[in-house]
């Protein structure tokens, strides 16, 4: 019997505190509003951690660990201690003004200006910490979080955490703040034309605050059991389940090393995404409308995440003695800067028929490159945050432009709504005399059926190199040098993706040529549909009881798309594996779970 563990248990709790008000003025052609909002935000939670332990029963008492369990002798004892309650408190506020202004009866105006304001936040204890990149050293709020510091850090770390004199701020990040703009009118060429137009600043404020736990941890205790002999004939063990945790015994608190420590540039920039639109609507034959949209964006100063560890690349095998600040094994550090364009022609159309039929159908076609794209999850290099991913090559950000992921280039969609027209208040059987009435409502009355078809082209991938520490910075998955287009031999197919021929290991001493993210995966296409039946239980005055039952398909012809998002599936080394995707499903759809595999939903429910 190798060992017991147990759940490690937590809890949480959250309040928000939400004020707001507003206000609207008319006069004549002019359209007043302002308003305000204050939010005040509780994070209340708590991690035991393993404080229940874990025991191994290796058998070093009787020979069986099973006979060790039965008789409560653990060899080796540990626990995990817990940090206490961490109690985080933070303010977001903002006040706006918009004014609508009607110029003349075929053009409209409108003009809007938000300030707002995200305090980080902060630690009820002041239990937080910071990285200061300059240094290497960890900075706490004050000289009483500076004596909560965990004892079992090595001498040459807590001797070198300060307090606020490093020059940080009080609550060791920043406020951040700005105002946005925002600007639109609608102008009506002819009778069956309308043009729009539009531009908006939008803030992207992380209101990150400092880092909890890392140094104010307590760490974990370690204890071996052992037999205690007074002579030959008399031995006991140290310790046995009714005290795992002894003091006194050979173990107690763990020194805490090779420690990774997280950080944010304590003045963080705002970061802002700009926004535009022009679009033509027009009013076509046979009760058609269409709109023709130029979408596009900017974004500017988006947070990311870098190893500020890791040295640059050299021709020098990596070592220790190579990393920034040898003391810790890893520092992510969040930081400013990225950049984001989007362009988009957007194509809608619309169509509502009568007795309840619905029709509308819209095409997209996008282009989105950034140097901070969103999902590190799919390449490997760390889990998407307030600051999103951890970038390959610390030093140069701008080689990571590329491709949004999931982003597509083309999307179809059509989506439609219908009712039958049959029963009461309905074109056919709604006077049907005597009973034929309510049995013909019964039988074909309250039916609808709705759908969605969506068809879209791949998302985008980054080819990977593995196995092989090219660049010398301890990092042994990065993406290859790019020797051909990488298109593949053929047409793209659920093993033919891309043509793993024309990518290399990486020389040595750099990073591959690869850009991010320039593999187009494989197309996904779905028809979700529904189908619902109202049957009226009792009505009186307008009003009454319903039941309404009914069926919802996910993925109805079941043509699961083939995920194409597994890191694995890019692994330059293996070529037995490379350009094939898994017979799973994609995630993160618009439909949610588009792709995956056929499943049927039956629902009933009461309206009144």
């Amino acid at each position: 019997m190798t060992g017991a563990s147990f759940l490690s248990p937590s809890s949480s709790k959250n309040v928000v505190y939400n004020l707001r008000d507003n206000l609207s003025w008319n006069k004549r052609n002019f359209t007043t509003k302002v308003g305000f909002e204050m939010i005040r935000l509780h994070d209340n939670s708590q991690t035991f951690g393993d404080v229940f332990g874990t025991y191994q029963f290796t058998g070093l008492f009787t020979g069986s660990g099973f006979g060790d369990f039965l008789l409560g002798l653990p060899s080796n004892t540990s626990r995990a201690l817990p940090l206490g309650p961490v109690g985080l408190r933070r303010n977001q506020w903002g006040v706006y003004v918009d004014e609508d202004i009607r110029v003349t009866s075929k053009l409209n105006v409108n003009l809007g200006l938000r300030y707002q304001r995200n305090t980080p936040a902060r630690e009820l204890n002041n239990l937080m910490y910071n990285f200061d990149i300059a240094s290497g050293n960890l900075v706490v709020p004050s000289q009483q979080a500076l004596s909560r510091v965990n004892p079992g850090l090595p001498a040459a770390i807590r001797n070198r955490i300060v307090a606020a004199g490093a020059g940080f701020p009080e609550r060791l990040v920043r406020d951040q703040s700005g105002f946005s703009p925002r600007f639109g009118l609608a102008y009506r060429a002819f009778r069956d034309t309308v043009f729009r137009a539009g531009y908006g600043m939008f803030d992207g404020l992380t209101a990150v605050g400092a880092f909890t736990g890392g140094p104010f941890t307590p760490g974990a205790e370690d204890y071996t059991n052992a037999l205690q002999c007074q002579n030959t004939t008399s031995c006991r063990p140290l310790f046995d389940l009714s005290n795992p945790f002894p003091s006194g015994v050979t173990g107690g608190v763990r020194a805490v090393g090779g420690l990774s420590v997280s950080g944010v540039n304590p003045s963080l920039r705002r970061a802002t995404t700009q926004q535009w639109n022009v679009s033509v609507e027009r009013a076509l034959p046979w009760r058609v409308s269409m709109r023709t949209s130029y979408v596009g964006s900017k974004g500017t100063q988006l947070p990311y995440r870098r190893n500020a560890n890791t040295p640059p690349p050299s021709l020098t095998p990596f070592g220790p003695g190579r990393l920034n600040f040898p003391q810790w094994s890893g520092v992510t550090y969040g930081d400013h800067g990225g950049n984001l364009t989007y362009h988009a022609l957007d194509m809608q159309w619309r169509r509502s028929f009568a007795q309840g039929v619905y029709f509308d159908a819209s095409y997209t076609w996008a282009k989105q490159l950034t140097d901070v794209d969103e999902d590190g999850t799919q390449f490997g290099w760390g889990s998407q945050g307030a600051f999103g991913r951890i970038i390959e090559n610390p030093y140069d950000r701008a080689r990571e432009k590329g491709n949004a992921h999931s982003i597509p280039r083309q999307r179809f969609r059509a989506l439609f709504v219908a009712e039958l027209p049959f029963g009461k208040g309905k074109r056919f059987g709604s006077n049907l005399p005597g009973l034929g009435g309510p049995v013909f409502n019964s039988v074909l009355g309250g039916w609808s059926f709705s759908g969605m078809f969506q068809r879209f082209t791949g998302w985008w991938y980054s080819p990977l190199s593995s196995g092989f520490d090219a660049a010398n910075t301890g990092q042994f998955t990065i993406r290859p040098d790019r020797v051909g287009s990488g298109r593949p031999a053929g047409p793209q197919s659920d093993t033919n993706i891309f043509n793993p021929g024309d990518f290399v290991r990486p020389a040595a001493g750099g990073y591959g040529n690869a850009g991010a993210r320039i593999i187009q995966g494989l197309p996904g296409a779905s028809l979700d549909s529904s189908v619902w039946k109202s049957v009226p239980l009792w009505s009186r005055n307008d009003r009454g009881v319903k039941l309404r039952v009914g069926a919802t398909a996910s993925n109805l012809l079941n043509h699961p798309a083939k995920s194409t998002w597994s890191t694995g599936a890019y692994i330059i080394s293996n070529r037995a594996t490379v350009a094939r995707a898994d017979d799973y499903y994609y995630t993160s759809v618009i439909s949610g779970g588009l792709g995956s595999f056929r499943y049927i939903r039956f629902e009933a429910a009461i309206q009144f």
